[in-house]
């Protein structure tokens, strides 16, 4: 598959209002990754998603190993360029506020 097909697929799936997921596969080491952080670089203004999730499935063993890491990933689209360090930190103190509640 050429990387103009994958392109137009990415900015496709970054236009669509519609929950969905896209995943792309490949052997390890062939830029799958890099080819992703490019390619929603460089489409974060045609893109319709308020907030979106990156995860690799690589080391997850469980379906609640997968949920925890699309939460874990998950960030505001206008915040890429920020830590996913201090999005999770957010996230763990707002559950914290939600649980005391509880």
């Amino acid at each position: 598959m050429s990387v103009k097909v994958i392109h137009e697929e990415i900015n496709r799936f970054l236009k669509s209002s519609d929950p969905e997921v896209l995943c792309i596969k490949g052997r390890w080491g062939v830029g799958k990754t890099f080819a992703w952080t490019r390619f929603i670089h460089e489409a974060i203004e045609i893109s319709v998603l308020r907030d979106y999730s990156y995860v690799s499935l690589f080391g997850l063993n469980s379906l609640e190993d997968l949920r925890y890491s699309i939460f874990e990933n998950t960030v505001p689209l206008e915040d890429l360029r920020k830590s996913n360090s201090s999005n999770f930190k957010q996230k763990l103190a707002f559950l914290i506020i939600i649980a005391k509640k509880l």
